[in-house]
Parts: structure tokens; sequence; C-alpha cells
């Protein structure tokens, strides 16, 4: 609305007040309209809510003067006499014919003014240019233009046309050398700093951190209200003082703390607690007596309360805490009242989302059912097992798979609702990327995670379009089939796997079935190496942990191009030899999520025989032992765990049959930055013997390694209402070890080391690109050693 009209009409409204209440409600005599502003009369009068034969209505005489300023810019005097009679004083609110900008140089015309809301073309109101003055301003300080200044110009050009011009002086970029927080002394200045948002990032000394000024007032808030939340309940933050560079392109905020004391629980106690006991509570409390009173371990506490509650059914337990402070010392006492409400079991479980996944595929993985008392933990283990299929994601690869309660008519009954998101029928990947361990590679997979084998298309014309876009064909029964077809510089997979999980549905404790075709080729600088084979496996699920697994494999090995003047050991596998193995597994898994693990461990043991009656052309007995831990270190104030992840493989393979050396390909390798043998800081293959740079490897490999990874950055998941992590940096020290003639002593001696660090992100607004980065220093190596201290995976689907 323009401000000079509405001060105009606020000032004639309010002289004609008094006239006009006592004249409310009776018939209005006539309208009359006066004043020539290029709009016919009867048409304005048309749409005019005040009309003769109406009561007279004063809200409704404010709307018709506000509706002929907004839609038409003309200015209305009112006068309301005996009668009533309504008069209309009409005149024509100036606009300016054009508008326009000078002075800007960092933003072009056609920017500013869309910020602006004006065209070049078509007329405004001095309000609108009060306005867009004001909008264009604030561009500027939001891109670090702290002294910007823009003034209203008005002239009459030659043509005799009213124009305004917007005037800009930008000033200087101003970018924030450093913020500096005094008398802050008990707690970390970088925990402060990392709460705000005015100061300069990690890559500050690469990009500048423009100064916004909104932003330092909203760090003064923001500082002060995390100084709280640490316990000083007292504090007070300002801002001190702005220091300025001399050419003003620079300035340093310094914020003055008044911290005051930290306030400490005296004592707790509970009110309400009947079905636990206080015991059971302080025991997962994250707050006790002595301890600070700060606000992310009232938050944490407030969380344990209810998952202790909803282990029991108590699904809508309410836990508030309420303050009791010592008005002579900085001292609370602290009552947890509590709301228990009534113990719920399951009534139903409705599966919701699923279009085409059939409810079986889901329900066999929860672990919850009518009749059961509910527990919040099984809901939450249920959930983790549905995200860790990958069935239901976007296409980001963002998990969308929720698990909660609903209420239902009877108070003591709820239902477990299943959220899923089923929109992805099929997807077909073109992949492009770049490995330290693999040289440039493109090609396309196929990818269906929650394939069907069972449900065909309605017809063979339908076939693509119920695949790949309606999710009717060949999708929903809990399968997997993978179709890789991926040329590299260095490496060429073909790959075709089939897996159903669940061969029978209703069993709790499933077999499984996977089966596999492969052809693999990888050139290397003395030879090559091509390996076809195909593979069958039966797997069962003894307990929720654990696992065994039998099966089969065929596979052919071709050496070709090896020189044995330079590769001897190599040449001596020249030609094709196959191989024919029995395979036995045994695997356990304690962890606190398969989708995202904290706590917990994880351990196989693989055990194969090759040949000894299965025939093919090599005898040999192989083990490999896999083991990783997840330790939590700490847990930030949003709920995010850095891990410690320490995690052991040994691997022994040796012949049994009439020959005393196996082909070189049957030994283990050591080096690069994937599988259970990786040794980062090594090139692929990189630990051990070499010739002429190609590696021969060993009898007996051993790998430590001990990583911490830490929580960077999270967005929210509005679908599972969580945050999720997607920025994680590694931090590692890698050890390992080969023997070539497998023997244990040798493990001992020159051990290689890395260490360093990296990166893990995906990136879900590009498609969910995921890379995987890590940067390492070889502490110790061997002469025979080649190593790589980059080494990265990264790859896009499009």
């Amino acid at each position: 609305m323009l401000k000079a009209a509405l001060a105009l009409v606020l000032l004639l409204c309010g002289a004609l007040a008094p006239a006009a209440r006592a004249q409310a409600g009776e018939t209005v005599k006539a309208v009359e309209l006066a004043g020539e502003v290029g709009v016919a009369h009867d048409l304005l009068r048309a749409n005019l809510k005040t009309r003769p034969g109406q009561p007279f209505d004063p809200a409704l005489l404010d709307e018709d003067v506000r509706w002929l300023a907004d839609a038409h810019g003309i200015l209305a005097e009112v006068a309301v006499e005996p009668g009533p009679v309504v008069r209309f004083l009409l005149s024509r609110i100036r606009r300016y014919e054009s508008v326009g900008l000078e002075g800007n140089e960092h933003f072009d015309d056609d920017e500013l003014l869309e910020v602006a809301r004006l065209s070049a073309d078509r007329d405004a109101t001095p309000d609108q240019l009060a306005a867009a003055r004001e909008r264009i301003k604030d561009h500027y300080l939001e891109d670090g233009y702290a002294f910007v200044q823009v003034d209203v110009r008005s002239r009459t050009d030659e043509k005799g046309r009213w124009v305004g011009r917007l005037r800009v002086y930008e000033g200087p970029r101003v970018a924030t050398e450093g913020v500096y927080i005094d008398g802050l002394t008990a707690l970390d200045p970088d925990d402060a700093l990392g709460v705000m948002r005015s100061p300069p990032g990690f890559w500050s000394w690469l990009i500048s951190k423009d100064f916004v000024r909104s932003e330092v007032d909203s760090d003064v808030l923001l500082l002060e209200s995390f100084v709280r939340g640490e316990g000083y309940l007292d504090a007070r933050v300002a801002l001190q003082r702005l220091d300025w560079s001399e050419d003003r392109s620079e300035v340093a905020v310094t914020m003055l703390v008044d911290q005051g004391p930290r306030y400490i629980v005296r004592s707790m106690r509970f009110e309400g607690v009947s079905a636990l006991t206080e015991v059971e509570l302080r025991a997962v409390a994250k707050v006790a007596e002595g301890s600070p009173w700060r606000r992310p371990d009232v938050a944490r506490t407030i969380r344990a309360f209810r998952d202790l509650y909803g282990k029991h059914g108590y699904v809508d337990a309410e836990i508030e805490p309420r303050e009791l402070y010592d008005e002579s010392e900085p001292v609370l006492d602290v009552v947890w009242k509590v709301t228990e409400g009534k113990q719920k079991t399951v009534r139903d479980v409705i599966v919701r989302g699923n279009t085409n996944t059939r409810d079986d595929v889901i329900r066999r993985y929860l672990t919850v059912e009518p009749g059961q008392i509910v527990d919040t933990s099984e809901l939450e283990w249920s959930e983790d097992q549905l995200v860790s299929l990958d069935f239901f994601t976007d296409f980001g690869g963002t998990p969308q798979v929720r698990i909660d309660t609903e209420p239902t008519p009877d108070p003591d009954k709820v239902d477990v609702v299943v959220d899923v998101n089923d929109e992805q029928s099929g997807q077909i990947s073109f992949l492009v990327g770049a490995g330290s361990d693999r040289g440039l590679f493109a090609g396309a997979s196929l990818d269906k995670r929650n394939f069907d084998i069972t449900k065909v298309p309605t017809s063979f014309s339908r076939a693509l379009v119920e695949f790949f876009g309606t999710g009717e064909a060949f999708h929903g029964g809990g399968q997997r089939l993978y179709l890789n077809i991926v040329p590299g510089t260095e490496t060429t997979d073909l790959d075709l796997t089939f897996r159903d999980p669940w061969l029978d549905s209703a069993d709790r404790k499933p077999w499984g079935l996977t089966t596999s075709l492969y052809d693999r080729t990888r050139e290397f600088s003395e030879y090559d190496q091509a390996t076809l084979g195909t593979s069958l496996a039966f797997d069962h699920q003894l307990t929720r942990e654990t696992n065994v697994s039998i099966g089969g494999r065929v596979e052919t090995v071709s050496i070709d191009n090896a020189d044995p003047a330079q590769v001897p050991t190599i040449a001596a596998s020249s030609g094709d030899t196959s191989s024919h193995s029995l395979e036995l597994g045994y695997s356990y898994r304690k962890l606190d999520s398969v989708a995202e693990p904290t706590d917990g461990f994880a351990g196989a043991v693989r055990l194969e025989d090759a040949g000894n009656g299965l025939g093919g052309d090599t005898d040999l007995a192989r083990a490999t032992v896999t083991g990783e831990w997840y330790m939590p270190l700490h847990e930030d104030d949003q709920g995010r765990t850095s891990v410690l992840h320490p995690r052991v493989a040994i691997g022994r393979v040796e012949p049994t049959g009439s020959a005393d050396v196996l082909p070189f390909f049957e030994n283990f390798f050591v080096g690069g930055a994937t599988g259970p043998f990786a040794l980062r800081g090594f090139d692929f293959q990189g630990v051990g013997p070499h010739e002429s740079g190609d590696a021969t490897g060993g009898e007996l490999a051993m790998v430590v390694s001990l990583e911490a990874l830490l929580p960077l950055y999270s967005q929210y998941n509005p679908f599972r209402d969580e945050d999720e992590t997607l920025m994680k940096a590694v931090f590692f020290v890698d050890a390992g070890n080969l023997s070539v003639n497998g023997n244990v002593g040798d493990l001992g001696r020159d051990i290689r080391y890395g260490s360093g660090a990296g990166l893990r992100l995906r990136m879900p607004a590009l498609g969910g690109i995921t890379l995987a980065l890590d940067y390492a220093f070889v502490v110790v190596d061997q002469p025979e050693d080649e190593t790589r201290a980059l080494s990265f995976e990264l790859s896009r689907r499009f």
C-alpha cells in the first residue's frame, strides 16, 4: 500500500470517524465521484462496495479507498455528509513513467530490477521506488557491501516524462578478517564460533567470508544462547567493537561475553513415576547431581527417558524438567515431571506407500506383531533393516522409510505404521568416473534392488514402461538383479548377479540364494589378466546376528603377454587355468545400526577348498578372517556421533596338491584404498615383491587399520524426521604386511605403515554423487613396494 495514500486515508478517516459512527448502519442515499483520473466514473462506481441503498459501513469505505489506490493509483479524499451522502474527490497519484539504475557495477541492471520488483518498461509510484531502494540495499549488504548507499533521484527527461533513478554507491566489498570473543574464559572459543554464522570458515584462506551485519547481529543472540546452554544461565553477550582496516575492505568483529557463574544441579527427583523405577531412569540420565545444567544434556536425558519408556510400551510418555533455583547461589534443584500414559499394545501393523512392493517383502523385516506390547527399540531396529536394503530412496539416495505409531479408538492400543516411498521402480545408470585403483571408467549399469523375477510385463510392448516407469513389472519382490558393463582404461567389468535373500517369505530364519556370472579384465604393465567365472551360493540366517553360507565357484583365469625374461613368476602362470572350488562362510554382526553403525562388531570367516577332487587345475585351501569394531567416541550437541573404527583382515592360502607353488593370481595382495586388504598410502597391489612393476603377491597377508570417523555436515530428512550425515572426515593409520611363502614370522618383520586423512561425501542435490577421498603419508615402506599418496573413488549417476 502506498505510504502517502495510507497516511492521508488514516487522517481523513480519523476526522470523519465521529460522523461515520453516528451514521453507521443508515442506508446510503447517494455516492458521488468528482475529479478526472483517466478512468470512467461509472466503472469505478460499479466496483465500489459503498453503494446507494446499502447500509453505511466505515470498514467498507476504507476498503474502497484502498482499492482505488492499489488498483488504479487513485487518491481519494472522502466526505460523508448527512443523508448520508458519500463523496469521493479523486486525484491521480503521480507515478514515474520510467525507472532505471545508476552506479551499479557488481550487480547488473536485470538482477537488481528483479530484486527491486520493478520493470524498466513499466511505471512506478514513489512508494514503490522507496521500497525498491531498501530491497537493493539489503541485497548489497547480504553480499558484503557494508557501506552501500542507494538514493532515489527524480527528474523530467527530454520527452517531458517524470523518471525515477536509483543511484547506487557501492563502496568496498568487506571481508570478515576474524571474529573474536572477549570474556569467554570457561568454554572453548572454537566451540562457540562453531554455532555462529559470521566467522570465516575452513576455506576462508581461499574464498573470503563476506561481512554481513545482519549475521553479526544474529550471532550475538546465537552466542548468548550457546553460553547459556552450557549452564551459564545469567550470561549476556554484546557486540563490543568493529575494527576496520584502513581501506575499509576488512573488519575484525569482537564480541564481549559476561558469562557469569555456571549453574550446578544440586538435587534431582522424579514425580509421576510408577511403571519404571528411579534407579532405571537415573542410569540412563545424562544429567546428575553435581553436573552442570547443560541444555544439550537435558535434551539427551529427555530422549533417553522416552526411549526407556518406549521399550516398555509407554509410547506417549511425556517428560518435563522443572527448575527450582536458589536465590543465594548458582545451584538448582530439578524435578522431572513424568506423565507416563498407558502401556500400549499393537492393534495392527499397517504398511503404506508400497505401490508395487509386496506387503510380505516389507513385513518380513518387521519384528513387531499385533498383540505385542509396543517396543520402540524394535521399531527402530526394523526401520534400520529396511533402510539398509536401499529399496526405498529418492533420486539422491536419501532413505524414505519411517516406522511410527498412531493412536486408535482403543486407548490401550496403537497401530504400527510403516511408511515407504516406492516411486523408484527401476534404474538404469550411466557411470562416468575415476578411481586410483581403476583408472578412468565409463559404462552403464542396471541395478534393481527390489527385483521380482516372477512379475512379468502385461505385454511385450509395455515391458520397458512397466519396468522403468510404472513399476508394474519385475519389481517389488525383494530380490536383486545387477547388470554392470563398465569398460575403462585399466579395467573392464562385466557382471550379472541375481540374489533372492528370502526364498521362503514365511520362514523367519530364511535361506537366501546368490548366483553370478562375471568377466573381468585388467591390463597390467607387463601382462594382461582375464577372469571368467560363475558362482552359486546359499546362505542361512541362524539368528539376528549370525549367518552361514555354502556355495561353489567355477572360474578360468587367462594370463597373456607375459615375458618370461621380465616377469618369470607371472609368466609361469601363462595360459588358461581353471579352478573349481567349494566355499563355506560364517558371519556375525551385532551393530546398533546396519545403515549407519556407531557401536558394535561385525566379523566373518570364509573357507575355500579348490580342486582336491572337485576338478580344475589348482588344488588349494584358503582361509580369510575379517573383523571390524565400531566404538562411539563423542556425541556432539546435534546428536552426531564420532566413531573409532578398528578393522583387521588375515588371509592364508596354501597348495594342497602335488605342486608346491600356486599360480601367482591365487595369492593375497595388499595395498590400495578398497577391499579387506586395503593399505592406504600404497598403490593397488603395491605391497610386496614386484616383477617389472607388477605385484606377485604372497600366501599370507594381514592388515590392521584404525580409523576415526567425524561427522561434519548433516541434512534434515523430512520423510524420516531426523538428520542424516552427508559428510564425514576420516583420520586413519593403516599397517600391513605380506609373506610370500606363508611364514607367520614374516608378518612381524618389515611392517608397512601409512597414515593420513580423508573425506566421505554424498551429495543428494546432485543426483547422489558420492566421493571417497584419502590422502596418506607412507610412514614405513620397503624397496619393492609401490606407493601412492592420493586415492579416490568418484561416480555420478545421471
